[in-house]
């Protein structure tokens, strides 16, 4: 790590350079409405200067999101939890599907495993039975993976839920490090990054010569979750997290309607009066998509669904 990435690790380093944007920001706006506003052309000004402090207070939220993350400490899990693994899968392949069900069968808390089958393949089937695993399927694909998740749900009875995508190739000591922090028993949600292993992805920089590499999503992942775990606004990113199933039930299961049913799962259960956690450490691994084509379609693009998610939100509380 560089001198300079060594010193911004320091929260009062931070917290420094983040007054000093606050004051030439504020600077900044003042000369912008004072001396820049054009009397002869309100509207056309007025536009301009709306679109700039909305990208100013945009800004200021992420800065403060990532000023400061919370560190959780490792905690043990009791003993006994009873806990579902379930497997969403529709049409990946089986080889793929394989290398994500025995990791997770291999876990060493114990557990059931389950590949929720949404595509009804006997070859997926096949392969549960040989593994030794359980198999869930539907007759339908209705509310799509929420609707897998929810039919899954309704034919497990674990007090806990594991969430793994058909390529999320969980540790051997995933559960260990994540159901102590179940102790709370207003708990809810305990999720974990997405850390992906083909790193030849168009979306990785590799430096081999500096021994380290970065990904689009590091942001995300191991910043502004870990900057939101502080103000209890972490939320389910539809794999590799574990969820309270009593919490689920009360909110009526994995929200549907929504095709961010995720992060909207997360906000009926902090608008139900839950807690959430993120853990930030590397508890599995994940095939990151490859192209630009596969790149544009969701979850990437899903600042085109997040008025959706809110207008939906809205009305589950109403």
């Amino acid at each position: 790590m560089s001198p300079l990435a060594q010193a911004l690790q320091k929260p009062a380093i931070r917290r420094a350079i983040f007054a000093a944007y606050s004051l030439f920001t504020c600077g900044y706006l003042f000369w912008r409405v004072v001396f820049t506003w054009n009397q002869e052309h309100p509207l056309y000004s007025g536009i301009f200067l709306i679109a700039e402090i909305a990208c100013i207070l945009s800004s200021f939220l992420f800065y403060v999101l990532v000023l400061e993350r919370r560190e959780r400490e490792p905690v043990a899990p009791r003993a006994g939890l009873t806990v579902d693994v379930l497997i969403a899968t529709y049409n990946e392949d089986v080889a793929l599907l394989r290398r994500t069900a025995v990791a997770a069968r291999d876990m060493r808390y114990a557990h059931r495993t389950y590949l929720c089958d949404d595509g009804r393949r006997s070859e997926v089937e096949s392969l549960a039975r040989e593994l030794g695993i359980g198999y869930i399927t539907r007759p339908s694909n209705e509310h799509f993976k929420a609707g897998n998740l929810n039919n899954a749900l309704a034919r497990t009875s674990g007090d806990f839920v594991m969430v793994l995508d058909a390529d999320h190739i969980p540790r051997e000591n995933f559960l260990d490090k994540v159901l102590g922090h179940f102790r709370d028993p207003q708990t809810a949600l305990v999720q974990t990054p997405q850390v992906y292993y083909n790193i030849d992805s168009f979306q990785h920089s590799v430096s081999a010569r500096r021994r380290r590499f970065w990904h689009e999503a590091a942001v995300f992942h191991h910043a502004m979750q870990p900057g939101a775990d502080r103000f209890n606004a972490a939320f389910f990113i539809g794999t590799g997290a574990v969820l309270r199933r009593s919490a689920l039930d009360k909110i009526g299961g994995f929200a549907t309607g929504s095709i961010t049913e995720d992060i909207h799962t997360s906000m009926r259960l902090h608008a139900a009066g839950y807690q959430s956690a993120y853990v930030d450490e590397a508890l599995g691994l994940n095939l990151v998509r490859n192209s630009s084509p596969i790149f544009s379609r969701p979850p990437f693009h899903t600042p085109e669904f997040a008025p959706q998610t809110a207008a939906r939100q809205a009305r589950f509380e109403l």
